[in-house]
């Protein structure tokens, strides 16, 4: 994928993804280098993990296989040695798994939006509170957030990453920086692959003296892990001291410190579009459904799954979801036909839908349908390789 078609905030992943692979890449060959060079026994054994396996990551995602933390994990030598002892690279390969897995969503609020979100009244809410659309999702930013590190103004916040698991929420950010930086081409990474197997030390050196400078840089990520408890109150967080985790300008701080104001700013805005999606989405429950027994049976044409098979679309979002023309022709149809048929969507990660209870039919004081959290629509369409359908979807006040 080219990097003209990566530079959009929806994109952070793809960025991010191919960021963690270049260094993976780059920290492969230095420590080939090391072994056979300098003999160095320490950087032999240390060739595992995502060091050797960061190419069969994105195989791993397609095939929807479980997320191996001994497979894709970085070794704590490769941590201190190459990666500025930041413990973020520890956690990307899992938050774009997660992120896979989940929702393949991307919330884009509005400039409104995203100022009600940020002026959101958490009150004495704890994150046991907060029921988050999908476990993990992002948010772009029409607004970016300043910053500052070391008194020094660094490239403004435009994209967050919310995960949240049974014990803690973990909450990402990323900004302008990853469009400036200048990521490993197909050929030069082949080159690398190619020296590195036929343990070319000489080739192997010359590619690090010349992409060490411009690629083992790393841009400005953040990362603050908070407990998920179902009575601290997420307030005495803000307000007090509270983990994080800040790479930039290739040094990582790791400290118990009270949030500067934007994280405030971040929180506020996660924890409000939780309860703002929330809201929306049992509400909508509540409204009559369609009565899909009045739709004839689909087109022929319509049938089939469309996915993402391809490796290089595991984590992009090329826009927001785009009627196909025989999508559009049937809603032409339903429209001005008033014809009750309907297309067969993609594959796709769902934050509310409705489910009939089996046996239920025929009793006329049973529920309409029951509510169901989140869920894959068309989950019999995925092959043995393929992702649901990547969205971005609009958030209105």
């Amino acid at each position: 994928m080219s990097l003209g078609q990566l530079i959009r905030p929806e994109n952070r992943l793809e960025q991010l993804l191919q960021l963690w692979e270049n260094k993976m890449q780059l920290v492969g060959a230095a420590l080939t280098k090391s072994a056979i060079w300098n003999n160095d026994i320490v950087a032999g054994i240390n060739r595992i993990g995502a060091v050797v396996n960061w190419r069969n990551f994105r195989k791993t995602l397609l095939s929807r296989k479980p997320y191996d933390p001994v497979t894709f994990g970085v070794p704590e030598y490769v941590t201190k040695k190459y990666l500025s002892n930041s413990p973020v690279y520890l956690y990307i390969p899992e938050i774009i798994h997660n992120w896979s897995q989940t929702s393949r969503r991307m919330y884009m609020p509005t400039k409104d939006m995203q100022i009600s979100l940020e002026l959101t009244q958490i009150g004495r809410l704890s994150w046991g509170d907060i029921h988050p659309p999908f476990p993990s999702f992002g948010m772009v930013l029409p607004i970016p957030i300043a910053w500052k590190h070391e008194a020094r103004a660094m490239p403004e916040i435009d994209f967050v990453y919310a995960g949240f698991s049974q014990d803690k929420v973990l909450i990402l950010t990323l900004g302008k920086d990853l469009d400036a930086r200048p990521y490993l081409t197909e050929k030069r990474s082949a080159a690398i692959e190619a020296a590195v197997k036929s343990e070319d030390i000489v080739a192997i050196e010359e590619i690090l003296n010349d992409l060490s400078a411009k690629h083992f840089g790393t841009p400005a990520i953040h990362l603050v892990i908070m407990e998920r408890d179902d009575k601290h109150p997420i307030m005495e967080d803000l307000n007090g001291p509270c983990k994080t985790m800040t790479v930039a300008n290739g040094k990582t701080t790791s400290v118990e410190e009270e949030l500067p104001d934007y994280w405030k700013l971040i929180i506020r805005m996660v924890a409000g579009m939780c309860l703002h999606l929330e809201t929306m989405s049992k509400d909508r429950v509540t409204k009559p459904r369609v009565k899909t027994g009045q739709w004839k049976k689909l087109d022929q044409q319509m049938c089939g799954p469309r996915m993402v098979t391809a490796e290089s679309m595991v984590c992009s979002v090329d826009t927001t979801r785009v009627l196909s023309p025989e999508e559009r022709q049937m809603h032409a149809r339903i429209r001005s036909n008033g014809v009750h048929e309907a297309v067969q969507m993609s594959v796709h990660f769902r934050s509310a839908c409705w489910r009939k209870k089996p046996g239920m039919g025929d009793d006329p004081l049973a529920p309409k349908c029951v509510y169901v959290d989140w869920s894959i629509v068309n989950m019999g369409e995925l092959g043995k390789f393929g992702l649901p359908m990547a969205s971005a979807v609009t958030v209105n006040a």
